[in-house]
């Protein structure tokens, strides 16, 4: 017979949520502390399904992605010990005053 290679796979649902909460320590350092979720809500996504009619296993799912995943991340901001004069002067236009 052959393959059904015009028959769409399962919908892919993925929802990834991130919370971070800053903290002064002092008057010039920092704290951020965060936690990242991916597939938050961990729902299935079947990677795809054999489609040649011939196969024994016609219609069945050949994987699925990866459950939820979360981590934990925190940051420490340390201020820089020589000021920047010019930030943004790789975006200087040519011909204009700097």
């Amino acid at each position: 017979m052959g393959r059904l290679s015009d028959v769409r796979g399962c919908h892919f649902w993925n929802e990834d949520l991130s919370l971070t909460k800053s903290f002064p320590v002092t008057e010039r350092f920092g704290v951020q502390l965060g936690v990242d979720a991916f597939n938050a809500f961990n729902r299935v996504n079947f990677l795809g399904f054999v489609g040649d009619i011939d196969n024994p296993a016609f219609g069945q799912t050949t994987g699925a992605s990866g459950g939820r995943f979360i981590q934990l991340h925190l940051k420490i901001a340390i201020p820089s010990s020589q000021p920047v004069e010019k930030p943004f002067q790789w975006l200087a236009i040519p011909g204009t005053p700097q």
